[in-house]
């Protein structure tokens, strides 16, 4: 105990010595040079006690890491900041976005509207149409019936016309006779025209031909032979056309004998032309005549009617 007073004597004249040191050497005369303070920081650095220099460190590193955190704190608050500006304008393109995919939504509503009101419209009008064309249908459906029954009336009342007309026209029939077909005789030909119809008839052309032949002519209207104008005139009803033509040469035994063997036959062809005088119609009278040696008798010469060129219009 007795130690440390006497230490703590003597630490108090030191104390003051230090003190008064101190004060006597920083004193404030004159400004202090470089060296002085070099010194001076010296001197403290080695007074200074290994905690108080370990503490000082401390502290330095503490700042440090303070002013480290609070950049790192203010970075991530800026990031942070950023990242909310960021998400602001993300939201509100959003909402544009949304408020742009409404806007089409009713639009493309709106067009459906339009577009069902149309396909309503378009199948009512296709409703009226088809009634319309049912309409339509059945009124010409009435007047093709019409018209059929007009044109069948039109069609009877013409035939009818035309019966009358042709029970009325001129008729002329036709008719050929032989006289004297032997050896050595002149055979004469007769061709008798009538006219059994109720109007007279104009005639244009009458005709005759007569010949052997080895078959039946192709053509017989080829065979006639012209030499002058035909002449025409009017026949009446009942009133009757007579043409005789007679041969040049009598009928010798060897033509005869061609005849019987049936290697030749022997044609006679008529035609007379004429027309109504009423209604200029054109008509025509075909005949003929074939000899068959089989049928001759004394009675009977042996001509027969043709299987073909009997006939009229």
């Amino acid at each position: 105990m007795n130690n440390s007073e006497g230490t703590d004597r003597e630490e108090e004249p030191r104390q003051k010595k230090t003190s008064s040191g101190l004060g006597k050497d920083f004193a404030p005369v004159e400004p202090a040079t470089q060296e002085q303070l070099e010194r001076a920081e010296h001197t403290i650095e080695k007074r200074m006690s290994a905690f108080e220099r370990a503490t000082i460190r401390l502290t330095k590193i503490g700042v440090f890491v303070g002013i480290l955190t609070f950049i790192i704190f203010a970075g991530q608050l800026y990031e942070m900041y950023e990242a909310g500006t960021q998400t602001d304008k993300l939201i509100g393109a959003a909402d544009a976005l949304a408020r742009t995919a409404s806007q089409q939504a009713q639009a493309a509503k709106s067009t459906a509207t339009a577009a069902a009101d149309q396909a309503k419209f378009a199948r009512s009008f296709a409703d009226s149409a088809i009634k319309m064309n049912f309409g339509i249908a059945n009124a010409v459906g009435k007047l093709n019936l019409q018209a059929t029954a007009a044109n069948r009336l039109s069609k009877d009342t013409e035939s009818a016309n035309n019966n009358i007309l042709e029970a009325d026209r001129p008729w002329m029939g036709a008719s050929i006779s032989v006289a004297n077909f032997d050896v050595g005789k002149k055979t004469t030909f007769t061709t008798y025209f009538t006219n059994s119809g109720k109007r007279p008839a104009r005639v244009d052309l009458t005709a005759m031909r007569e010949n052997l032949y080895p078959r039946f002519p192709a053509d017989p209207d080829r065979e006639y032979i012209f030499d002058t104008t035909p002449s025409t005139n009017i026949v009446v009803p009942g009133q009757p056309v007579i043409s005789i033509q007679s041969l040049t040469d009598p009928l010798t035994q060897m033509q005869m004998s061609l005849l019987t063997s049936g290697q030749l036959t022997y044609f006679i062809f008529g035609k007379i032309e004429y027309r109504d005088i009423r209604t200029n119609e054109s008509y025509w009278t075909h005949v003929c005549l074939r000899y068959m040696p089989k049928m001759k008798t004394d009675t009977d010469n042996g001509f027969r009617n043709c299987a073909k060129y009997n006939d009229a219009k």
